[in-house]
């Protein structure tokens, strides 16, 4: 299946964007959020140190929930909690360069690494070295590369949980 959604151009921006299909047709949205006034003056300060998102589905009921855990040891290795439903899963930043971003999804009992290799775009979702969903840029710079392309060729991830966790690796890089 591929989607596509126009992602904001500011980063800090809190606008809801539309999750589309093949077709054109809105399939949910998603949106970055700030819990308090705090966290939205942290980000003003310190460049996206505190990233939520929120994914709805095309009634605009919360589907997804991503929160950032923030507390002394998450300055170091940067955790997330994902909530969908009344299930909670857990993502961490494994990454160990800057410009080689690698994030491990753990979902039920299976990881899911979301890997963006130097010098290239492509975001890959894979388990087990098995590539299950991939997310493409449209272009180089902005405001081209704020649509992006996803392409879901498992069922193991939704749209949702596709969309939301290449959003926050596009946010932390």
């Amino acid at each position: 299946m591929k989607y596509t959604i126009r992602f904001p151009f500011l980063r800090n921006s809190t606008a809801i964007c539309d999750i589309k299909d093949e077709t054109g047709e809105i399939v949910g949205y998603i949106q970055r959020y700030h819990a308090n006034w705090m966290q939205r003056t942290i980000n003003m300060i310190f460049d996206n140190i505190i990233n939520n998102v929120k994914v709805y589905d095309s009634d605009k009921q919360l589907v997804l929930h991503v929160v950032e855990v923030n507390n002394f040891k998450t300055l170091i290795v940067e955790r997330w909690r994902i909530l969908i439903g009344n299930q909670e899963h857990k993502m961490q930043s494994k990454t160990k360069i800057k410009m080689n971003p690698q994030f491990l999804y753990t979902k039920n009992d299976e990881q899911v690494w979301i890997k963006k290799d130097f010098a290239d775009r492509i975001v890959r979702f894979s388990i087990h070295n098995k590539k299950i969903a991939e997310a493409i840029p449209a272009g180089l710079m902005p405001p081209q590369s704020n649509l992006v392309t996803f392409d879901i060729f498992d069922s193991t991830l939704d749209i949702s949980e596709v969309a939301a966790l290449y959003f926050i690796l596009a946010l932390k890089n």
